[in-house]
């Protein structure tokens, strides 16, 4: 469940000058976007750009000038292609501009300066390296490299070393620091980004070698994307870093870029600065979103952090405001080695106000075991966090086969455990030094690391024990887990400072008793559900075509569309599903013809159903939903005699999120199709000049294909294909109106022959859902008019009471043309 926090803003001086900055950067942005959308229309004149290149350009000892370009195209239709800029132990006095390609309206692609040799420095103030640059458009595959026992020194400047520079997009441009090379920023301000443009897409920096800074600050970024920032990364493997590293950045979305640390590297805390989240992001965005970014950290001799400088480290980062709710969603941080000191945060935003919400929700922390060792003895684990409003949900720890200890646990929304193939009795997996806390609600699921386990009916194991545990309410006190297709079922509870997983032999509950029918049954909610909104939508163009007001001879051979709406509210006690709510909506046309025996009437409709339904806390509680979308063909004969004949012929695909069951993890995922026919027969006797009595009779069937549905708890839950096999008989009173229409009302009887409900979880068969209580009676009234000559309106409602218990509703409108 989404929850709505608020957080202390307040962050005097220093937060006020934060949100100022963020401003005056919002207003950046927006007059960088009036010039990327002018440069839209500059760029579109070079398709076909002529190629500038030029040989290769070589600099080495003092140099006097302040810009040095490998290839230079300053026209409108010329590309700077394949520039080569060696600098081999040269001093830079001034301020210093270097550029392996530079173009000014056109392309940038193919270029790199590489430095080589002796050691480089810059004395000046403001320089700047780019292995392309495109002022108004493309920089693509440009890179700078520093080789094996370069030393680069920077002591004064503001240096920015940019792989590709670009008035509007950048891709697979990058940054390489090899084994060996050392980049000393002593009281410099340093930024080495893979690209720099509006849009950067797929850009890197790699570091091997050592990045410090003595009295000053670094940033390493894939990219730096003015409207947005995807797929780019950062990788430090086996280096040594002291900077805040950001895998993307952007003023706009960052989505799907990485930071990888991993190879015995060692990243150390950066210096602070005012505006920026320090430590390790995923992806980064001022004023929006971040979704699907990673931080990566393996490597058994792979440090972050330290006791005496503690790092952060955030899977997404968002800074928002304004009146928009801004998601930072679906980011994860991944560790499987080494030694962490850090604060480590799934999802984290600062919200500074107006009426938006910053929503932080399937965030991901993992912890996974194997070979590496993972210390993270003084880390702190967050599922999300941040100051301001805030909805979060859904965010989660996963502890997959790993035992260890850490210094405190909150804010996350689910915990899931994968057990260790050697668990036993009585194994504690996560140790907590300080607090572990969760909020309530929390959903708790448990899986098998193997394909079988030590552990006996009765073994309890410790998931949490905290040095103090402040424990909200998880969502089910039983889960389930799967081995080797087989459900085993875990007993949760909370025991002191412990939170407990005691396993039960699901099998063992005895025959009959209402705990072993909810686990029966729960495992159909959804599919139920779906049947059910099926029937229903087609129920829905059935009553279309039963108050069908056959025209005049005005009408014969003219096209007639109509729409209509049906609403069901309906309490379900032949299957599963308790309560079922939906809405179906029919959109078609027809054309009716003057046939040899009476009238003929055929047409076509789209049809589209939404259902959300629940389960009674004896069933285990909880809900889902049901969408589905299709077509139907369908025909009408009313022959000269008052005999009615119909046939529908309908199909279309679905979809099933179930989020109910009795241990929490039975919810899933589903599509399925399905197709069906209906059959009707009827007859209309006439009481009077005004009034008629109908009896009409109707046979339908529809069949929802075979489903294989992975459920949150690790199975497979395979569901056979469903038959759903009604019959009905009805009679209905018909009274004509003063005006062009009629009045009427009429009882029902329903039967269902078949609809029972079967399938498997993993390797064992579970029993066929449905029951004998499958009769259903209906009483109906409504009102068919029509309007102005062309135009018909109907209305009905119909009560049900027996196996389906409830009411139903809808409108038609139609018109002649």
């Amino acid at each position: 469940m989404g929850k709505k926090v608020f957080a202390d803003t307040s962050l005097g001086g220093g937060g006020m000058s934060l949100l100022r900055k963020i401003q005056r950067r919002s207003r950046i942005g927006q007059s960088l976007r009036r010039k990327a959308l002018a440069i839209l229309l500059v760029a579109a004149v070079p398709l076909l750009p002529q190629q500038v290149v030029a040989e290769p350009v070589s600099l080495s000892g003092s140099m006097l000038s302040n810009y040095y370009y490998g290839v230079k195209a300053e026209g409108a239709d010329e590309a700077a292609t394949g520039g080569e800029l060696m600098v081999n132990g040269c001093t830079f006095p001034s301020t210093g501009y270097l550029s392996a390609g530079y173009s000014a309206e056109s392309y940038a692609t193919g270029n790199s300066v590489t430095f080589t040799g002796d050691s480089t420095s810059f004395e000046g103030s403001g320089n700047s390296i780019r292995g392309g640059c495109s002022d108004h458009f493309h920089a693509q595959d440009n890179a700078i490299t520093f080789s094996a026992n370069v030393t680069y020194t920077n002591s004064l400047s503001e240096e920015e070393i940019c792989g590709g520079d670009a008035g509007l997009k950048a891709t697979g441009n990058g940054v390489t620091i090899d084994d060996g090379v050392v980049l000393n920023f002593l009281n410099a301000r340093g930024r080495i980004y893979g690209a720099e443009a509006a849009y950067a897409n797929g850009n890197w920096v790699a570091v091997l070698g050592k990045v410090d800074v003595t009295d000053g600050w670094v940033e390493l970024a894939g990219a730096c994307g003015y409207y947005s920032a995807s797929w780019n990364t950062v990788t430090v493997s086996g280096g040594s870093v002291k900077a805040n590293i950001f895998g993307g950045c952007s003023e706009g979305s960052v989505s799907c870029n990485s930071v990888i640390v991993t190879g015995g590297a060692e990243v150390a805390k950066g210096k602070e600065r005012e505006g920026l989240p320090n430590g390790i992001s995923g992806g980064f965005s001022m004023v929006n979103s971040a979704a699907g970014n990673k931080v990566c950290i393996s490597g058994e001799e792979t440090t972050v952090g330290s006791v005496a400088e503690r790092i952060n480290v955030y899977g997404g980062f968002i800074y928002t405001y304004g009146d928009l709710d801004i998601p930072c969603i679906g980011n994860a941080v991944e560790i499987s080695g080494g030694t962490i000191a850090a604060d480590i945060f799934g999802g984290y935003a600062l919200n500074f106000g107006g009426n938006g919400y910053a929503v932080v929700s399937n965030n991901t922390l993992w912890i996974r075991g194997g070979s590496d060792t993972i210390n993270l003895e003084e880390s702190n684990l967050y599922g999300w966090g941040g100051e301001g409003y805030i909805i979060h949900s859904n965010n989660t720890l996963h502890v997959d086969n790993w035992r260890g200890t850490v210094k405190s646990i909150q804010n996350f929304d689910r915990f899931h455990f994968t057990l260790p193939e050697d668990v036993a009795d009585g194994d504690l997996l996560l140790q907590v030094s300080g607090t572990a806390s969760w909020p309530d609600g929390t959903l708790a699921t448990i899986d098998f690391a193997g394909d079988e386990t030590g552990l006996e009916f009765g073994d309890s194991i410790t998931l949490i024990q905290a040095d103090e545990l402040t424990a909200g309410t998880l969502c089910a006190d039983r889960v389930v887990a799967f081995l080797d297709g087989n459900p085993f079922a875990f007993t949760l509870s909370v025991d002191g400072n412990s939170l407990l997983a005691t396993l039960e032999n699901i099998l063992s509950v005895p025959s009959g008793s209402s705990h072993l029918a909810a686990i029966d049954r729960s495992y159909f909610h959804g599919i139920a559900a779906a049947v059910a909104g099926e029937n229903a939508g087609g129920d829905s163009i059935s009553r279309v075509i039963d108050n069908w007001q056959f025209g005049e001879a005005k009408d014969l051979g003219r096209f007639l569309w109509f729409g209509s709406f049906q609403g069901d509210k309906v309490l379900m006690r032949a299957a599963p599903v308790v309560e079922n709510k939906s809405c179906h909506f029919n959109v078609g046309g027809a054309v009716e013809y003057k046939s040899y025996h009476g009238n003929f009437l055929t047409g076509v409709a789209a049809e589209s159903s939404w259902s959300d339904y629940d389960v009674e806390q004896s069933l285990g509680g909880g809900g889902g939903k049901v969408r589905h979308h299709g077509a139907n063909f369908f025909a009408k004969q009313r022959f000269a005699s008052g005999t009615d004949l119909a046939l529908i012929v309908r199909g279309g695909r679905g979809k099933v999120r179930d989020d109910s069951g009795t241990d929490c993890c039975r919810s899933y995922d589903g599509r399925s199709s399905y197709h069906g026919v209906q059959g009707s027969l009827g007859r209309q006797f006439r009481i009077s000049a005004e009034e008629s009595l109908e009896g009409y009779g109707k046979f339908s069937w529809n069949r929802r294909t075979r489903s294989d549905l992975p459920t949150a708890g690790g199975g497979e839950l395979h569901v056979d294909a469903v038959n759903s096999l009604r019959g009905q008989l009805g009679l209905r009173y018909c009274s004509e109106l003063k005006v062009d229409g009629n009045i009427f009302c009429g009882i029902g009887f329903e039967h269902e022959f078949d609809g029972r409900i079967g399938g498997t979880i993993g390797a064992t068969a579970l029993p066929k859902v449905g029951d004998d209580r499958r009769n259903c009676g209906f009483a109906e009234v409504g009102v068919d008019r029509r309007i102005s000559g062309r135009w018909v309106l109907s209305g009905g409602i119909r009560a049900m009471a027996g196996a389906r218990d409830g009411w139903s509703g809808g409108i038609r409108i139609g018109a002649a043309f």
